[in-house]
Formats: structure tokens, C-alpha cells, sequence
């Protein structure tokens, strides 16, 4: 079988294509070289040779001395290309824009379309890794037309690329849509990329398929082994754990985040430190340790550093944890969180629905969980918190033991959101 990395053309073919892209006639091509044209001509159909010296001429009369021409040189350059694929997702941005400028030299070969698009899509990866992300969509739509003819690899590419862009305007399904095209084209690429799995399951978690999370994880645990260096360990960790909360694994969960909270600890990353301790909190708090799990958000709060969306998701939590103690602060702290969140609506119908919580026995009040919360929660896949809510509406509207029209639907609403949760386990937990 060819190696799926080497050019069919043959030299004379490649110097030929070359010629032309840069409308070079064979005539003037002769006359610097001090070959007769009818050799040029030979040697472009494949019937004569020139010397290692006359096509190093060639090279440097045509500009791609630094070009990749050789199968050799290809099969290089390509590897060159991924690790400069690694430079991006590591965010090492000045180091890849670097890179960039030396690996453009395949834009003078004009007959290497595969490697000359996967360098366009590695860069408009680079693009999105600087939140330039309008023009990252305007460079994808350029390429469309060009994509559907290429080789596999480019569109596993592109379609990572296409799913990619869609988080970034937290699109989910749409961006699950490409990330499971690409998925099934992973076979075509140069290495195996953990990041598919990675995309993959953050857009089942975000989507509430909690259980589809964990064992496309599981499947990534089992495949590659994660950089301590870059924090894609501790990321994989959190994400796993949190995943295993909302499946009630809550033991498993705890497990992976004292390895997540060591190893963000150990590199001094606030971010991580913050997710993982925000994380143990809500361990305890489905185990009902209502005051470990404040003391676990407090401790997470701390370390959020004016990320208000952070910020305000922990405090949430806790003011939940506060609710289900009684704690007569839990209000204050609920004010509070109504006046951060004037620009979130998301927010503000959390922090609204608690206070709805600590007067469900008001018609209004039942309504508005019943209204506002459940839908806006289930409209976000936010399906352990609809969930949360479901039973306590359930609950308010059972009056010694008797379930009356609501509690039933309560009930119901619970029981698919629970099977949305639960959905696509396939391995065993």
C-alpha cells in the first residue's frame, strides 16, 4: 500500500506545476539553467534526468528551496505541521505564530492540497486559540468548497474545527453534530488526537448525557496518558468527577478530584484549585454534608478572582447548601446574588428560584419553579438542577402523602429528565 503521505507525481511533474503556478515559461526557465527548453520539457514529462545540481537550481530559481519536494521532505514536514498543531493547543501562541511564517512555504506548492489545507485549518486553529473567533469562521467558510474533495484527514479536520467554533458559541448540539463526523474519521489522521474525546464529552456533559460523559472518558483514561505539565490532567479529572456527582458516584468522583485539586495545587493554578474544591462541595452536598459542602465553597470562592460566572455558580451552590440547613443568611446571600447577576439572566432565575424555594408554600412561588426554573434549567441541559428542583416541587405539592395533578406532573417531568441523564451508558458503572 503507498504511504498515504507521499505524492504520486513525479519530480519533473511537481517542478512543472510549480513553473506554472508562478508563470514561469519553460523558456525562461531554460535560459537561466543554460538547458535547451526541449530538455526542460523532457524532464517535466519523466522522460530525462537532470543533475542533483540542476534541480537544486531548479529549487532555488523557483523559490522552494525550503519546500518540501522530496517524499522524504514531505513525510518531515508533516510531522513538522502536528507539532505545530501541539504549540497551538498548548497555547503557546508567540512559538506558533513563529512556526507559522516557516511552515507557509507549502502555500508555493500548489499540487500538495491535502497539506496545504490542513495547514490552513491548523491555522485557523491558531485563530481560535486567540478568541478571534468571527474571523476563524470567515477563514472556515472560505474553505468549504475546497474541503469536499480532500482526503479524510482534512475533513476530520475540518469538521473538529467546524465543532470547535460552535462551543465557542456554545452551540452543543450542533458542535457534538461534527465533533461524531470526526470521530469516525479519526483513523485518517497522522496521530491519535485525545482532544476528540475531550470535546466529545464536554459536549455530552453540557447536553446533561452524564452517563455518555463518563464512558467516552473512559474510553480517552484508557487510550492516552495526560501531561501533568499543561493541566490537561487535572481538566480531565474535574470533568470525570463532576460528571460521576450527577450519576451519584459520588465515592469515584472523590477519588479523581483529590488527584485534580494535587496537581492544580502543585502548579499553582487558581482556576483548577477553584473547579476542583467547588467540585468536592458538590460531593458533599449529594451526600447531604450540607456544612462540609459550604466550607468546601467558601474555600472555592476564594480562588475565583473575579471570574463573576465562577463566581456566581459557587454561590449558588452554597446558598442551596444554606437553604437546606436553614441558615437565615442563605437570603442576604441570595440579594447578593440577584445584584451580581443584573447582566446574567441565568443567573438571575437561579438566584430568584431560591428565593422562591424558601417560600414554596406560596402559590407564586410553586409557580415560578413550575414556569420559569424548570424550563429555563432543561432549555440550558442543565438536567441535575431541573431535576433538583422537580422534587422539591413534588414535594410541595404532596399534602399528607396525597399527590395531587402537579406533584404527578413533577414526577414525570423528574422521571425523563432523569432518563435523558442516564442515557447512552452503554459500559458498565
Amino acid at each position: 500500500m503507498a504511504d498515504k503521505n507521499v505524492s504520486s507525481l513525479t519530480l519533473g511533474d511537481k517542478f512543472r506545476e510549480i513553473r506554472e503556478y508562478k508563470n514561469i515559461s519553460q523558456a525562461a526557465l531554460s535560459s537561466i539553467l543554460g538547458r535547451s527548453v526541449s530538455a526542460i520539457s523532457r524532464f517535466e514529462r519523466g522522460q530525462g534526468d537532470l543533475s542533483s545540481e540542476q534541480i537544486l537550481e531548479i529549487r532555488k530559481v523557483l523559490d522552494v528551496e525550503d519546500a518540501p519536494i522530496f517524499d522524504d521532505e514531505v513525510i518531515a514536514f508533516k510531522k513538522q505541521l502536528y507539532l505545530w498543531r501541539h504549540l497551538i493547543k498548548d497555547k503557546r501562541i508567540d512559538e506558533a505564530l513563529r512556526n507559522q511564517q516557516k511552515l507557509s512555504v507549502i502555500e508555493k506548492l500548489p499540487y500538495e492540497k491535502d497539506l496545504n489545507l490542513i495547514f490552513k485549518l491548523f491555522g485557523i486553529r491558531l485563530v481560535m486559540a486567540q478568541r478571534k473567533i468571527e474571523e476563524a469562521k470567515e477563514m472556515m467558510d472560505d474553505l468549504e468548497v475546497q474541503v469536499k474533495n480532500a482526503s479524510n484527514e482534512v475533513k476530520y479536520h475540518y469538521q473538529y474545527n467546524i465543532g470547535a467554533l460552535l462551543i465557542y458559541q456554545r452551540n452543543f448540539e450542533d458542535a457534538l453534530t461534527h465533533f461524531l463526523i470526526a470521530y469516525d474519521l479519526k483513523a485518517s489522521i497522522l496521530e491519535p488526537d485525545p482532544a476528540i474525546y475531550f470535546n466529545l464529552a464536554f459536549c455530552y456533559s453540557r447536553l446533561g448525557m452524564y452517563v455518555r460523559t463518563v464512558t467516552t472518558l473512559r474510553e480517552a483514561y484508557s487510550l492516552f496518558e495526560y501531561s501533568k505539565t499543561n493541566m490537561l490532567g487535572a481538566f480531565v479529572d474535574n470533568m470525570m468527577a463532576a460528571n460521576y456527582i450527577y450519576i451519584g458516584h459520588i465515592s469515584k468522583a472523590q477519588e479523581l478530584l483529590e488527584n485534580s485539586l494535587s496537581e492544580a495545587r502543585a502548579n499553582d493554578n487558581k482556576l483548577y484549585i477553584s473547579y476542583a474544591l467547588h467540585n468536592f462541595g458538590c460531593a458533599s452536598f449529594a451526600l447531604g454534608e450540607h456544612d462540609k459542602a459550604i466550607e468546601y465553597f467558601n474555600q472555592s470562592l476564594a480562588y475565583c478572582e473575579g471570574d463573576d460566572d465562577e463566581y456566581l455558580k459557587t454561590l449558588y451552590y452554597k446558598v442551596r447548601c444554606m437553604i437546606a440547613n436553614k441558615n437565615p443568611e442563605a437570603k442576604a446571600l441570595i440579594q447578593k446574588g440577584i445584584s451580581m447577576s443584573k447582566d446574567s439572566e441565568h443567573h438571575q432565575i437561579l438566584f430568584s428560584s431560591l428565593s422562591h424555594i424558601t417560600t414554596l408554600k406560596e402559590p407564586s412561588s410553586k409557580q415560578y419553579i413550575d414556569e420559569i426554573t424548570i424550563p429555563h434549567l432543561l432549555s440550558r441541559y442543565e438536567h441535575c438542577d431541573a431535576l433538583y428542583f422537580c422534587r422539591l416541587l413534588e414535594k410541595a405539592y404532596t399534602k399528607n402523602g396525597v399527590k395531587s395533578k402537579k406533584a404527578l406532573e413533577a414526577k414525570a417531568t423528574a422521571a425523563n429528565i432523569y432518563e435523558k441523564i442516564m442515557s447512552g451508558g452503554g459500559a458498565t458503572l
